[in-house]
């Protein structure tokens, strides 16, 4: 048993292939009736048609992708490791592509590679694993490697793009900035607070660090941005997660112009922003980088879209700032009135 079941989520899925509910992972055989029908399929169309998917679509479609990735690397068709000689879609195919009749590859010499390349890196791999010696599996990698950069060059990504996609990943910045914007931005507000009854050089001095630190997470921000525009090849605003990560970093610059005239301003806007990083980080949000849906690999609709998605910032900040005004309004008094003034 290799395919892994949530404990709770994935009950209703252990009901449908009969599988005890004190399993957390089950065989692949299990999605199977005897006649070889797939179990899960009467629940996967709808699942996959809904454009927002509840818990139960989202586990059914969570273990359809685990099943397939498994039954694919056991039928040798998930690792696509070889690119197809001057292929005008530059296509990658695997091993178990280019068997029988229906061979891709024309050259004997390549095809031949391609049949029996893979299969000898992994027996030398396992060779290697008892003597503790991998200079044969090396040569074989190296070999695959090769063919590589020498037919699917034009998509293979450099040796920078893997390792900043690789650091990237390890520090999740834009995970890492909704916590530190909504601990900026929240004591910010508590000190501007109470600077209204209390103003002394020590508040201060505190307003000071806080707004320097909400300005530090912004240059953050816009790095990660462009960190994730550089891995990708394409402007970080072509999907819902990355929609949301470009509206917040919007949403704090028009705060930091905005908040030339007013501290609470900034704070404000550093918690708005912490909450859209927030959802972009909930469950139905895919923060994978992605390639470009072609319809949208425009310059000029790159420029649209931007601004159409970029506005929705000052429509954010226009909200949080009404509602603080409203607040501040209500704690005005007779004693405080100058001061709130």
């Amino acid at each position: 048993p290799i395919i892994y079941l949530k404990k709770k989520k994935g009950d209703s899925i252990r009901n449908i292939i009969g599988a005890s509910k004190e399993d957390k992972h089950i065989a692949l055989v299990n999605f199977f009736t005897e006649t070889g029908e797939y179990k899960l399929a009467p629940y996967l169309e709808e699942a996959y048609r809904t454009t927002v998917p509840n818990a139960f679509q989202k586990e059914f479609k969570e273990t359809d992708q685990r099943v397939n990735l498994l039954y694919n690397a056991l039928e040798g068709t998930s690792l696509r490791l070889f690119p197809v000689i001057d292929d005008e879609n530059n296509r990658w195919i695997s091993s178990a592509e280019n068997r029988g009749d229906n061979k891709v590859i024309k050259d004997t010499l390549y095809s031949n590679f391609i049949n029996t390349g893979f299969k000898t890196y992994l027996y030398f791999l396992n060779q290697g694993k008892r003597s503790n010696d991998f200079s044969e599996s090396d040569k074989i990698l190296g070999a695959i490697l090769d063919t590589q950069y020498r037919y699917g060059s034009q998509v293979m990504l450099t040796e920078s793009k893997i390792e900043s996609e690789v650091l990237y990943n390890k520090y999740d910045i834009f995970r890492s900035l909704f916590s530190w914007y909504l601990y900026a931005g929240s004591l910010l507000f508590i000190v501007l607070i109470f600077q209204i009854f209390n103003n002394n050089r020590i508040i201060n001095s505190l307003i000071t660090i806080f707004k320097y630190s909400i300005y530090l997470l912004f240059i953050l921000h816009a790095i990660g941005l462009c960190w994730r525009w550089y891995i990708s090849g394409h402007a970080p605003w072509s999907d819902g997660y990355e929609s949301m990560i470009y509206i917040s970093w919007v949403t704090m610059l028009f705060g930091i112009v905005f908040g030339r005239r007013s501290d609470l301003t900034i704070a404000s806007t550093a918690f708005v922003t912490s909450m859209i990083l927030m959802i972009a980080h909930w469950s139905w949000m895919d923060p994978a980088i992605a390639n470009l849906v072609p319809v949208l690999d425009s310059y000029w609709l790159m420029i649209h879209v931007s601004i159409i998605v970029g506005s929705y910032g000052p429509f954010t900040l226009s909200m949080i700032l009404g509602l603080v005004t409203l607040i501040l309004i209500i704690l005005v008094n007779n004693k405080n009135k100058e001061i709130m003034a």
